[in-house]
């Protein structure tokens, strides 16, 4: 789910914690596409991981002709030392990887390796789009390992198929953003702050925590956010082959699915291990080609019938005959 962050995240958390997390809140202006249960466990884990020694994320590779691209934990724009110490994955890492695997004559498939809540909406659409190129040249499938949510999803969706661990999660499809009204708080403290801006750019406080959200700057920011929703929902449904009003109601509304619900609706293919998803292909597209994913697709059809739909049935009863 997308999730606006602003500097207020770091009201009340010890200051070490906020010098601690001050790599993550230095994109304090950027768009999430996380899911907000994983938000306010971020900046805690960040203070506890400071610490500790720097480990691998990359899963292994079960064999040498698939290429392994890890997806693991929140998603930045952009790696560094701190995201890597931290634990975060960055989509700057994951496009250079698939571009590798994509010319690599000696790997015939790429896996990605996803458990990640989401991450910033900078960098995510990019991402997707060059999965979605790379699987013209080459099979990508797509494993959940635990979690595949928002901005992950986002970008799993792309890939030819998903597979998810029993015990696995998929979804957060949608937007979220967040102000915070600290004005009542700054009047009974006796402190009335004055923004001043140029003649030139009268919505520069839009948004700022210390005053009411104004009514145009609320409607602003919701076009915003239908905006990046809209896109969302149309990568996913074409990912995934399916219209957009099925993304948008089925596909969880915003929440996470558990694996069996995620797979009935067509979110993933297949429930199973990394063996299972590395054994999938674009011609073994199992859930695809289920039941419940074939009945879901003809009630579509009923509701939103093709141009030229009415034609065929006729020649097709007439076929059988």
């Amino acid at each position: 789910m997308l999730h606006s962050a602003s500097r207020n995240t770091t009201v009340g958390l010890p200051m070490t914690e906020v010098r601690t997390a001050f790599d993550l809140l230095r994109a304090e202006g950027d768009i999430w596409a996380l899911d907000p249960r994983a938000f306010d466990g971020i900046v805690a884990r960040m203070a506890h991981q400071a610490s500790a020694p720097a480990t691998s994320k990359r899963p292994a590779a079960p064999a040498q002709n698939v290429a392994m691209i890890p997806i693991i934990g929140p998603l930045m724009k952009r790696g560094s030392f701190l995201s890597e110490l931290f634990g975060f994955a960055s989509y700057d890492r994951i496009r250079s990887l698939v571009a590798q695997a994509v010319v690599d004559r000696s790997v015939d498939k790429i896996v990605l390796f996803v458990d990640s809540p989401g991450g910033v909406v900078t960098g995510c659409e990019e991402t997707a789009a060059a999965i979605a190129s790379a699987k013209r040249t080459k099979p990508v499938v797509a494993y959940c390992d635990g979690l595949v949510a928002s901005a992950a999803y986002w970008i799993a969706s792309q890939a030819d198929t998903i597979t998810i661990t029993p015990s696995g999660a998929a979804g957060s499809i949608g937007v979220i953003a967040l102000h915070m009204d600290f004005s009542e708080a700054m009047k009974q403290a006796g402190v009335k702050p004055t923004y001043l801006t140029s003649k030139v750019s009268p919505r520069k406080a839009d948004r700022n925590p210390y005053q009411p959200l104004d009514p145009e700057a609320r409607k602003r920011e919701q076009a915003d956010i239908d905006a990046i929703a809209r896109k969302f929902v149309t990568t996913v449904a074409r990912g995934r082959e399916v219209t957009s009003s099925v993304v948008a109601d089925r596909f969880g509304q915003g929440s996470c699915l558990l694996a069996e619900a995620a797979k009935a609706v067509g979110m993933v293919d297949q429930i199973g291990s990394i063996e299972t998803a590395i054994s999938a292909s674009q011609a073994t597209a199992s859930g695809r080609s289920s039941a419940a994913f074939r009945s879901i697709m003809a009630e579509e059809r009923a509701k939103n019938p093709a141009p030229g739909d009415h034609y065929r049935a006729i020649l097709d009863a007439e076929a059988r005959r």
